[in-house]
């Protein structure tokens, strides 16, 4: 019969998954965790004992392992899904059409030709791991590399084992590390950090920095959906070549390109440095300037945007975003060919959609690529600091100058357009839906947005993006995005997968979501997982509710 498994997902990162597993034994239930590594050799009893699964080959068989694999003739080894219950096995490729979302666990093996080749390797691995569950087990044996583990995991391997490593000369100590990374593996994911660590893995081989590389430029979308829209954490992105393809970064500048809206009553651009410390307004450099616009008559027609790398080009108004207020960078003082080609992608980006009569750049001389964009204003003297006094001077006597003949912008105007900026790369397709006529509070982290008298939604600094009131939710139900289908129940403190009928796959974890039964509003509140997992998981926290009916 089944063998009967109890999968709980804790946490994501890429496609890597924190998951809890629960076995049903003849005596006692077997709990572990993934990713892991299973230990057929005995020399370690952390890991998970290879005693729990029986491959039904003739040499080998104790019937009483409480996971029992299908019989396969690995000899023959055609392409072919072989099931038993909620177990299966593939041999070669799985076909497109193969239905593999009923199994719990998915054994295969890497043989060595498919190994030896990272291209193969990956699209063996991402194939059947897009074909499974999401909150489902990949089991993968065979030939692969002791040191690529940590990218495995990361591509959706939940589990590997030592049946080839412990006949490799120091197979034991592979084996004691392949546990430590592991368990540093497990934390990492808790913290959504681990594509930091990866960073470190890459640079042990060249096999290892083309799987990152080459699975990171082919199959963004699969990872995308695995990274949260917040994070507590900090995160170092040294090196500008690795750190263009991290999906997260790749995903803000997309949606600067296709969703972000610029303030269309700000008629001047200001282009301004990148800081070490996040928020950017909170550094040194972004507080002298703050002083200098704060003399300029009309500086609420001013638009800050930030130059900055990997990220391009930051809106003021984005700069608590995930990963804005996330990153640190090395300050160069120097710009390779392609930071520079970004920068300019995502600031025409912005010029294009925007209303400017004129782009000014208070920036240190490194910067002079800005002139590409056409007629710049550079307002920064040569050898001088951005933020001496006389530097900041003719910032504001420029601006003063630049903005004399333009229609005066009040700040409510000023605070109305960058909510609508954060609206439009926080729900994409759906801000048109959240409506408001009102805004109010001193600056924009401390906003809230009113309709009719009625609270709409207010802003939430840890992730950068609004958090709907129930009106909010309303709105945001219409769009047809964002949601969760739940049983029949009113949610109070939070939503369980296990409650969890359907959901939106656009949805990723910190994401506002609505929760509703039939249609009908029940909640409101922050997805704790990504789409794909509300939707297939049986457990697990699923949404934190901020408000229900």
């Amino acid at each position: 019969g089944d063998a009967h498994m109890i999968i709980e997902p804790k946490a994501q990162h890429g496609l890597a998954r924190h998951l809890i597993v629960r076995i049903k034994g003849e005596k006692e239930d077997i709990t572990f965790e993934t990713p892991n590594v299973v230990v057929y050799s005995g020399i370690s009893n952390e890991g998970v004992p290879g005693d729990l699964f029986s491959f039904a080959t003739s040499y080998k068989v104790h019937d009483k392992a409480p996971i029992m694999f299908p019989r396969a003739d690995y000899i023959v080894y055609e392409n072919k899904v072989i099931k038993r219950d909620n177990v299966g096995i593939i041999l070669g490729q799985p076909k497109d059409d193969d239905n593999l979302k009923d199994l719990d666990l998915v054994f295969t093996i890497l043989t060595r030709d498919v190994s030896i080749s990272y291209r193969r390797t990956l699209a063996t691995i991402l194939r059947i791991r897009e074909l499974m569950r999401d909150d489902a087990i990949l089991y993968v044996s065979g030939h692969f590399k002791p040191e690529s583990v940590p990218l495995l995991y990361y591509f959706g391997v939940d589990l590997v084992d030592d049946a080839f490593l412990i006949n490799m000369p120091r197979g034991e100590r592979i084996i004691q590390r392949l546990l430590k990374v592991s368990k540093i593996v497990r934390k990492l994911i808790d913290r959504r950090r681990l594509r930091d660590y990866l960073e470190i893995v890459a640079r042990k081989s060249q096999y290892n920095a083309s799987l990152l590389k080459i699975g990171e430029r082919e199959h963004y979308k699969e990872l995308e959906r695995g990274y949260p829209v917040l994070s507590e954490e900090k995160t170092l992105m040294t090196v500008f070549e690795e750190a263009i393809l991290r999906p997260d970064v790749r995903r803000f500048t997309e949606r600067i390109e296709k969703y972000y809206k610029p303030p269309r009553t700000k008629r001047v651009l200001l282009l301004i440095p990148c800081s070490h410390k996040k928020p950017y307004s909170k550094s040194k450099t972004h507080r002298a300037l703050k002083r200098a616009l704060f003399t300029v008559k009309n500086k609420y027609a001013v638009h800050e945007v930030i130059v900055t790398s990997p990220l391009g080009a930051v809106p003021r108004e984005l700069e608590y975003v995930y990963p804005a207020q996330n990153y640190d960078v090395p300050v160069t003082g120097s710009w390779s060919e392609e930071e520079v080609k970004l920068i300019l992608r995502l600031l025409r980006s912005i010029v294009k959609k925007g209303n400017y009569d004129a782009i000014l750049a208070h920036v240190p001389e490194d910067y002079e690529f800005l002139s590409e964009l056409g007629d710049v204003i550079f307002t920064a003297p040569p050898n001088r600091k951005i933020t001496d006094d006389i530097s900041l001077k003719l910032l504001a006597n420029t601006l003063n100058e630049t903005l004399e003949s333009l229609e005066y912008v009040t700040r409510e105007e000023y605070l109305k357009e960058s909510a609508i900026g954060v609206l439009s790369y926080q729900f994409m397709d759906a801000y048109r839906n959240i409506t408001f006529d009102s805004i109010r509070g001193r600056d924009l982290p401390n906003s809230r947005l009113f309709k009719g008298g009625f609270q709409v939604a207010s802003f939430d600094p840890r992730r950068g993006y609004y958090s709907l009131s129930m009106h909010g939710a309303m709105m945001l139900v219409r769009s047809k995005m964002f949601w969760v289908e739940i049983d029949d129940f009113v949610p109070k403190g939070s939503v369980f997968c296990a409650g969890i009928v359907d959901a939106d796959e656009r949805i990723r974890e910190g994401d506002e979501v609505v929760v509703l039964h039939e249609g009908e509003l029940r909640a409101v509140g922050i997805a704790r997982l990504q789409g794909r997992i509300l939707r297939e998981a049986s457990r697990g926290l699923g949404i934190k509710v901020r408000h229900h009916v």
